[in-house]
C-alpha cells in the first residue's frame, strides 16, 4: 500500500451507527459512544497523528479551497462584470473568496512545514494555533517581498473575520492603519482582482517547494479570466 495514500474510513468500518441514538446513555455524546469497539480512544488518536503528519492531507485540503475561490471567482466575474471592472466598489462576495484563498495559502504553507517536520508537539497535539500567514509562509522558507508580506497581512484579516463574519471579535480589528503607499485605511478594504492574482502566484511558489508529485497537478483547473468563456443568457 501507497504511504501517501490513507485509506478512506467509512462510518460503518468506525463502528458509528448514525441512525441509532437509544443506545446512547442519556448525557452520553456521540463522541463517547465512538469509543467504544471495535475502535478504541488510542485508533482515532493514532488516525489523527497519522494524518496530521502527512504532507498530502494538507496539499489535499489546500487543493480542495483553491478549487472552490476558483469556482467562486469566475462565477463572479459573470455575474459583476463592472463591478470587476475596477472602476466601481468591487461585490463584497470578493471577500469570500479571498477568505478561501487565504485558507488554501495557510493549508498549504502548512503542508510544506509539514514535510520538513512533524507538527505535533510532545503531547501529540496540533503545533499550528494561529492563521497569521506571513508568519506560516515565512516558515515555509518562501522568499517574500515587502508587498508579499504586507498583502498576506491582509489576506489573514479575510481568514480570521473579514470572509466569514460581519465584524471581529474586538474593535481594534476594524481599525485603520498607514498602507504601504501612504495611504490610510483598514487591512480589508480596497479589495480587487489584483489581490486574487497575488494569491495565485503565491500558491504556485508554495507548490513549487512540495514533494514531486504533488496532488495539485491532478486537478481540473478552471479557467482564468482571459481564457474564460462568457455564459450566454437566454433570451425571453
Amino acid at each position: 500500500m501507497d504511504p501517501d495514500v490513507l485509506p478512506e474510513i467509512s462510518p460503518a468500518r468506525a463502528g458509528m451507527n448514525l441512525h441509532r441514538t437509544d443506545e446512547i446513555p442519556l448525557g452520553a455524546s456521540m463522541h463517547e459512544k465512538t469509543l467504544n469497539e471495535p475502535f478504541s480512544r488510542s485508533w482515532w488518536r493514532e488516525q489523527f497523528q497519522r494524518q496530521a503528519i502527512q504532507p498530502r492531507t494538507w496539499e489535499l485540503k489546500a487543493a480542495e479551497l483553491e478549487y472552490a475561490a476558483e469556482v467562486l471567482w469566475n462565477q463572479q466575474l459573470t455575474d459583476f462584470p463592472l463591478q470587476l471592472s475596477a472602476k466601481v466598489a468591487p461585490p463584497a462576495s470578493i471577500g469570500v473568496a479571498l477568505m478561501l484563498y487565504g485558507l488554501a495559502i495557510e493549508n498549504l504553507a502548512k503542508a510544506v512545514i509539514v514535510a520538513s517536520g512533524s507538527p505535533l508537539d510532545n503531547k501529540g497535539r496540533i503545533s499550528f494555533k494561529v492563521h497569521k500567514l506571513a508568519e506560516l509562509v515565512r516558515q515555509a522558507r518562501l522568499r517574500m517581498t515587502m508587498k508579499d508580506e504586507f498583502f498576506l497581512h491582509r489576506l489573514t484579516e479575510f481568514v480570521e473575520w473579514a470572509g466569514r463574519y460581519p465584524v471581529p471579535l474586538s474593535f481594534q480589528k476594524m481599525q485603520p492603519f498607514r498602507w504601504p503607499d501612504g495611504s490610510f485605511g483598514p487591512a480589508y478594504s480596497s479589495m480587487s482582482g489584483s489581490d486574487i492574482e497575488h494569491a495565485r502566484k503565491i500558491i504556485q511558489r508554495l507548490a513549487k517547494k512540495l514533494p514531486k508529485p504533488n496532488i495539485r497537478s491532478g486537478l481540473r483547473r478552471l479557467p482564468t479570466r482571459s481564457t474564460r468563456t462568457p455564459c450566454k443568457r437566454r433570451s425571453g
